[in-house]
């Protein structure tokens, strides 16, 4: 696992903070359980009023309609 950040040291609030903590964790325990991946890269970039956190894997997929028809969206 890769993980790339922009900081400026400054901390956040603590419930923020834990927040952050339980999405990267939460979408990290679904690559390790279901993708197959070797690789995940979490990004995480600050700017002013946004944090912005995206998890990638080299990992299998799934079909995007399908689970649309599952969880009718």
């Amino acid at each position: 696992m890769r993980v790339e950040a922009s900081a400026n040291g400054s901390r956040r609030q603590p419930e923020l903070e834990r927040n952050l903590y339980r999405v990267v964790r939460e979408a990290l325990d679904n690559v390790a359980l279901h993708s197959d991946a070797q690789h995940a890269v979490v990004r995480i970039a600050r700017t002013p009023g946004e944090i912005e956190v995206s998890v990638e894997d080299d990992g299998r997929g799934f079909d995007v309609d399908e689970a649309r028809e599952v969880f009718e969206l």
